[in-house]
């Protein structure tokens, strides 16, 4: 089934309009499956707006890491999944990180790995200046960053290797002590790129990222992934194709309108069979984003959202309370008394629990659970947007194509 090309474009940017192919054939034998681990970070490493209001401090940060290995060492390095970048990266053991690395990638010691040369035709990377080794730096949304070298060795992932490139930071700015609370060990970031129309002269990375370079070296059938989540953000993921051992039924698919990241078109909302009144125009462009922990709505869905659920289930404790849900955490489970709240993506509605949208944070120190929301209300005065992030993926299986049309 392929989507028609004939659908107009609800997205005000000029994007490149990306319809998804589906001709996957199952090699299962072939996949790769990496277990998929939510970890608690006291910031969270890639929250796109970590600046956003009506969110507290005890509110959901929480990314979800998968393990991999580097040439023969048996260190293994847990990697946050982000689609909302498109670089892998390691810490180097002579990181600018202001923090003790737990798990340092040996720039001086490694055996398999090399830094790759600005002029080598690998580096598909904007350089200023004069140059001795393919350096790139990597931009947030929030505000963070990360810098270093590209390098080029053996990444293992589960059973399988290949020789491919892969970042080395050598500074980071803004992203907090995640990396070194020994949670976190780097970011596997898979946005599209190489099947992009790359300009390096406009500082675009046009480096294959990490599933494309394994698709490339022939160590998975095709270059797609797909990430499993329960309602605890522990799960798996599957690199290399389609298993359809994980879902009952159909999979249904959203074309994608970008060059290089995972923007489709939500069109309304419902909490439960309440409309609350929001358009596609208010939506602005919608990100599926592995890389945030909440559902970041503009202010306009955000405030309309939290109205229809004070008014209509103001009776649930800590909905209209002092101490309330929209404030971050609260100590009693009500998720078995909200209502899914009812996406519509594109033509289709996508039903997200309450189990996904409301977390529960277990506190070690207190030995009890608190329940929070991971919704939040995204400040950005240039124009909407709206992030799907960890509060609306749990719960499912998304699969992630790098098949289109232009």
């Amino acid at each position: 089934a392929v989507y028609p090309t004939n659908q107009p474009s609800p997205i005000p940017l000029e994007m490149m309009k990306a319809f998804v192919l589906l001709s996957l054939v199952c090699l299962c034998s072939a996949l790769i499956r990496l277990p998929i681990k939510q970890v608690e970070t006291s910031h969270a490493i890639n929250n796109r707006y970590d600046r956003a209001t009506n969110v507290t401090s005890s509110s959901s940060n929480s990314s979800i890491v998968v393990p991999v290995t580097v040439g023969r060492s048996s260190t293994k390095y847990n990697l946050v999944i982000d689609t909302g970048s498109q670089i892998t990266a390691l810490q180097a053991d002579k990181c600018d990180c202001s923090y003790p690395v737990t798990h340092p990638f040996n720039t001086s010691n490694s055996a398999s790995a090399s830094a790759i040369s600005c002029s080598n035709s690998t580096c598909q990377v904007a350089q200023v200046g004069g140059c001795t080794t393919c350096d790139f730096t990597q931009q947030y949304l929030g505000g963070q960053s990360i810098k270093g070298t590209y390098y080029n060795g053996i990444v293992n992932l589960g059973g399988s290797s290949a020789s491919i490139p892969f970042g080395v930071i050598t500074t980071m700015t803004g992203i907090g002590n995640s990396f070194g609370d020994n949670t976190i060990d780097g970011i596997m970031g898979l946005g599209r790129a190489s099947y992009a129309k790359c300009n390096i002269s406009t500082g675009d990375i046009c480096i294959p990222n990490l599933i494309e370079s394994f698709a490339n070296a022939g160590s998975i059938p095709a270059p797609v992934f797909g990430i499993q989540l329960d309602y605890d953000g522990n799960g798996q993921m599957v690199i290399g194709g389609d298993d359809p051992s994980l879902y009952v039924g159909s999979l249904r698919y959203f074309p994608m309108y970008s060059n290089d990241l995972y923007y489709t078109s939500a069109n309304s909302l419902h909490v439960g069979n309440i409309d609350v009144g929001v358009t596609n125009k208010n939506f602005g462009n919608t990100l599926w984003d592995t890389g945030s922990s909440n559902i970041a709505l503009p202010s306009t869905v955000y405030g309309y959202t939290k109205q229809v659920i004070q008014k209509n289930y103001g009776y649930i404790p800590y909905i209209n309370t002092t101490t309330n849900i929209f404030g971050g955490c609260v100590p009693t489970d009500i998720r078995p008394q909200l209502p899914p709240l009812v996406f519509t993506i594109e033509d289709k509605q996508v039903l997200i629990s309450p189990y996904a949208y409301i977390y529960a944070k277990y506190d070690a120190v207190r030995d009890s659970t608190t329940y929070c929301l991971a919704i939040q209300q995204l400040v950005n005065p240039g124009y909407p947007t709206t992030i799907l992030g960890l509060g609306f993926l749990r719960g499912f299986l998304f699969l992630f194509l790098f098949f289109f049309l232009n």
